[in-house]
């Protein structure tokens, strides 16, 4: 049995969740809570959760995160797989320009500690299994990334589990590195600063898997919606708004794809806030909506 990592359409609102470089990428104390549940149609759907928070120390020039996920799968009629993680995210910042509100590089590196188990109790059983046991499997991971921002562009490059750690109940599978890449430029309109378009692309992919999830944002205001396409997947629409403070999304992930004449479709939640520190607001630059 291998191990997959949680796939969040709202990435840009869970950013340590695809890149530790983002670890104190604003200039404010950043919370942020995530929920997903995927195919609820079917029997056997996956629900993950996930929170983090990371904050930014102007004189170290160093961002400092936390990370955490919780996803469980459906099999027979127990929440038999889950899968638990939790992240410490270090990064430095490097500043590129003399003006540090323009512009920044980030190095980021993770440590992370997780535990999949498997309950037997319904695995292969129509009633009560007479060797009902759970088994578990825990595991050491590393992982780097850097962030680059420069006027309203950012692009970032990670690589998750580069030490391969062990996770399969056998000890004989070993968690393959994922990679991910990740761009979005904002473009404001000339009267309105909470007017913009932000375009986008995510990249995913490990051992033989890969996808691309390419889209757009339109901000007006306080609201912001947005469409997206995942290749050979799935459509993904989003809505939301936020204040300096606070933002939510919800997004809805329409498969292209049928199974037992159900379409296949997910939700997803994502709540964020942040605790502003209008000193550090003057002068250092944010990442902003991205």
């Amino acid at each position: 049995m291998s191990a997959q990592d949680p796939y969040f359409s709202l990435y840009a609102q869970n950013p340590l969740m695809i890149n530790p470089a983002f670890a104190g990428s604003v200039s404010n104390l950043r919370i942020c809570s995530g929920y997903r549940n995927q195919w609820p149609a079917l029997f056997g759907n996956a629900i993950t959760y996930a929170f983090s928070s990371d904050y930014y120390f102007p004189k170290q020039k160093l961002g400092m995160g936390l990370n955490y996920f919780s996803e469980s799968s459906q099999i027979g009629n127990d929440n038999v797989v889950k899968n638990y993680r939790a992240g410490l995210d270090f990064a430095h910042r490097l500043y590129i320009e003399k003006d540090s509100t323009k512009g920044f590089m980030q190095l980021g590196i993770e440590y992370a500690y997780g535990v999949k188990s498997q309950d037997t109790n319904s695995v292969n059983c129509l009633y009560a299994c007479p060797y009902d046991y759970t088994l578990k499997a825990d595991y050491h991971d590393l992982s780097f990334g850097i962030l680059f921002y420069r006027n309203n562009f950012c692009l970032g490059l990670a690589a998750y589990h580069v030490n391969q750690p062990e996770i399969d109940f056998t000890s004989t599978y070993k968690l393959p590195v994922r990679y991910v890449a990740h761009a979005a430029k904002i473009f404001r309109t000339k009267d309105s600063i909470s007017t913009y378009f932000e375009p986008r692309v995510f990249f995913y992919g490990y051992q033989y898997y890969n996808t691309v999830q390419i889209g757009f944002i339109l901000n007006r205001g306080p609201v912001f919606a947005g469409v997206d396409y995942r290749t050979n997947d799935s459509f993904i629409f989003t809505l939301g708004f936020h204040t300096k403070r606070v933002s939510f999304a919800y997004s809805y992930d329409l498969q292209r794809s049928y199974l037992n004449n159900e379409r296949l479709g997910s939700h997803e939640l994502s709540f964020q806030i942040r605790l502003l520190n209008k000193k550090q607001d003057q002068s250092l630059g944010t990442i902003g909506y991205l």
